[in-house]
C-alpha cells in the first residue's frame, strides 16, 4: 500500500532494490509484493547476497555485499527489530497506516517502513461456514494481531503467535482428547501441521509446510475440505451399516445351516445376493452431501472427480 524511507532519489531506489533482492529469496506470501520492487543496479555493481536466513514468525536476516562493504539487512516485524523507538518520522511520511506494518533495517538502523494489505482467500468464509455446519469448531491461529484476524470476520482468532505457539496450541487440543485438523501454507505453520491429527497444506504455499502436512490441497479451494469431511462421514456410516447388515445376515444364515434348514446351494446363492446388496447400498454414498466446489462455474465435474480422488487417495 505504501513504503516510506529516510532517503530520497537514488538512495531510496538503492534501499528498495536491496529490499527486493532479499525478499525475492523468500516464498512467504508477504514477500511477493516486495520482490516486485524495482532493482536499478548498474550491471557492473550488482549487490550479492552472502547469507539469507528466515526467522520463523519474525522475518528475514541477511547479509549483502554491495562490492565495498558487507551490510546486515533485516526485514520483518517491528517488535522483532526493536525499531519502534525512532519510527515517528517515517510513519509521518506514510500516506496510510491501515494495514500490516513491515520494517526494514540496514546495519541496525531503521531504513524503511512498509504497509501492506491482505485479504482472506475467496473460499475461506464458505469453508468456515461449512465446518460450522458440520459441528466443528474453528479457530484461526495467526502471527498477525488478534484484532486484524477478527476483522476478517471468519472465526474465533488467536493472534501474535509464533510457530512454537501454534504447535503448542495444537498439542493442547490433542492432550485434551481432541483431533485437530490444521490447514496452513506457510513456514510458520509447518510445526503445527506436523503436530496435528491431520495436517493439510496448500500447494501454492511453502515446501516446508507441504512436507509437514499429511495431505496437500492442489487447487487451493478451501471449501473442498468440509465437503471431503462430509463425504468421508457418509462413507463411514455406509461402511458401518453394511458391516452390521452383513454380520446379521451371515449370523442368521449360519444358525439356519446349523439347524439343517438351509441347503448349501441356497446358501451360496444367498451369499451372492448379500454381496450385491452391499454393493447396491454403497452406490448412494455422497448423494446427501452438497455438491463438490469443483462443480461450480469455475470448475467441472471432471475436476470434482479428480479432486475427490486426490482427497480419498
Amino acid at each position: 500500500m505504501d513504503i516510506a524511507t529516510f532517503a530520497e532519489g537514488d538512495e531510496r531506489l538503492r534501499i528498495l532494490g536491496w529490499l527486493s533482492l532479499i525478499e525475492a529469496q523468500s516464498n512467504h506470501p508477504i514477500a511477493r509484493p516486495f520482490a516486485s520492487l524495482p532493482r536499478t543496479f548498474a550491471a557492473d555493481s550488482s549487490p550479492r547476497l552472502v547469507t539469507h536466513r528466515t526467522i520463523p514468525g519474525c522475518g528475514i536476516d541477511a547479509e549483502l555485499d554491495d562490492g565495498q562493504t558487507i551490510h546486515r539487512l533485516r526485514v520483518g516485524r517491528s517488535d522483532w527489530l526493536n525499531s519502534c523507538a525512532n519510527d515517528e518520522m517515517l510513519l509521518n511520511r506514510l500516506h496510510t497506516r491501515l494495514g500490516q506494518r513491515v520494517d526494514f533495517e540496514i546495519d541496525g538502523t531503521l531504513a524503511a517502513i512498509a504497509i501492506i494489505s491482505e485479504r482472506a482467500r475467496d473460499s475461506a468464509a464458505d469453508a468456515v461456514s461449512g465446518f460450522r455446519h458440520l459441528g466443528l469448531p474453528v479457530v484461526v491461529l495467526t502471527g498477525d494481531t488478534t484484532e486484524r484476524a477478527l476483522a476478517l470476520g471468519l472465526a474465533e482468532a488467536e493472534g501474535n503467535l509464533l510457530p512454537e505457539d501454534k504447535r503448542r496450541r495444537i498439542g493442547q487440543i490433542r492432550h485434551e482428547g481432541g483431533k485437530a485438523l490444521m490447514i496452513g501454507d506457510g513456514v510458520n505453520d509447518a510445526s503445527a501441521l506436523a503436530e496435528a491429527h491431520v495436517g493439510i497444506g496448500i500447494a501454492s504455499g511453502t515446501d516446508l509446510a507441504n512436507r509437514a502436512a499429511a495431505a496437500t490441497l492442489h487447487h487451493g479451494d478451501l471449501r473442498t475440505i468440509p465437503w471431503a469431511i462430509a463425504l468421508s462421514r457418509d462413507a463411514m456410516r455406509t461402511v458401518r451399516r453394511n458391516l452390521l447388515r452383513a454380520a446379521g445376515y451371515n449370523l442368521i444364515g449360519i444358525m439356519l445351516a446349523a439347524c439343517g434348514v438351509l441347503h448349501p446351494i441356497t446358501a451360496a446363492l444367498l451369499m451372492v445376493v448379500s454381496s450385491l446388496w452391499v454393493a447396491w447400498s454403497s452406490v448412494p454414498v455422497g448423494a446427501a452431501v452438497e455438491h463438490c466446489p469443483g462443480d461450480e462455474p469455475h470448475g467441472s465435474a471432471f475436476e470434482c472427480g479428480r479432486n475427490r480422488a486426490r482427497i480419498l487417495g
